[in-house]
């Protein structure tokens, strides 16, 4: 009986996260379920494209933050190199902000960090089936928001029209980091992130920076 257990084949799933500690936990977590077992991990884009290769894993969970390349870029790569590769988004950054681009790149799951154990696992369960997955949270407030749209964030302020990174930038401005915070916790240059900052003005219509703060910081409190 052993032995047949044995030959019975594990879902494969790679890791990508840049964070040890995280991605530590995650390994454990997930190799906690006997129908899984992590082929690989990798901790930027680069290593993720050739562990891709390299493994043709069945699911892959992927953090939106490395440094090295944009989130939901990768996520195209990935399905451009391989295309029966199921993705779990784990992410810090809020589903409602998020949750849709990543869908809409080829993801089929978008759960936070700070979900319970538990709801990562049936988020595996349920991609490797082919479904698609959400918190309960979101799922919830996606029938709210069904029957009265103006209460999305992302309606009342617009920001379904920035870039993935602008949207990270503007989230981080609405959590409180300054200019500088900003281009460290992203890894990019003061410069870029003054850019950024001058395109959510103009997309949303803000007409200073005052403006730009107290907006960002309503939109972060309406997002939880």
């Amino acid at each position: 009986m052993a032995k047949s257990k044995s030959l019975i084949q594990k879902c494969k799933v790679l890791v990508i996260e840049d964070f040890p500690l995280v991605r530590d936990s995650l390994i454990s977590l997930i190799e906690s379920d006997l129908d899984y077992e992590v082929c690989g991990y990798a901790e930027n884009g680069k290593e993720a494209l050739a562990q891709v290769v390299k493994h043709t894993p069945d699911l892959i969970c992927l953090d939106l933050g490395l440094g090295d390349i944009d989130g939901f870029d990768l996520i195209g790569q990935i399905k451009d190199l391989h295309k029966e590769a199921k993705i779990i988004v784990i992410s810090m950054f809020r589903e409602e902000t998020y949750a849709e681009k990543a869908f809409l790149a080829g993801a089929l799951a978008y759960i936070m960090k700070s979900e319970a154990p538990e709801t990562i696992l049936k988020a595996l369960q349920s991609v490797r089936k082919g479904n698609t997955f959400v918190s309960a949270r979101i799922s919830m407030q996606a029938m709210e928001e069904g029957s009265d749209s103006s209460n999305s964030p992302k309606t009342s302020f617009g920001t379904n029209r920035l870039t993935n990174r602008e949207n990270q930038v503007f989230q981080l401005i609405g959590l409180g980091y300054q200019t500088r915070q900003i281009a460290i916790r992203l890894g990019i240059g003061v410069k870029t992130v003054e850019t950024h900052r001058e395109n959510i003005k103009n997309k949303l219509g803000l007409e200073h920076s005052a403006a730009l703060v107290r907006e960002a910081v309503v939109w972060v409190r309406k997002s939880r």
